[in-house]
């Protein structure tokens, strides 16, 4: 990342589990995604744009079917 490093997990989905959307606390902030049969959470520090991240991660991985 710009200000830290920026972890990027990719989950299956999973009935058991459930994803909070976005969520932060004093140091970190995250967003999960969404998409075929996976969520991508993405966690960086409060100063790293998390759009810019989601849209690397759009525009990088292509999903099997």
């Amino acid at each position: 990342g710009i200000t830290s490093p920026v972890t990027v997990f990719i989950i299956p989905q999973n009935k058991d589990l459930e994803i909070e959307s976005s969520f932060a606390d004093e140091n970190f902030k995250g967003r999960a995604v969404s998409y075929q049969n996976s969520n991508v959470v993405i966690i960086a520090d409060e100063n790293e744009k998390l759009n810019k991240w989601q849209e690397n991660v759009e525009s990088n991985i292509r999903w099997s079917t």
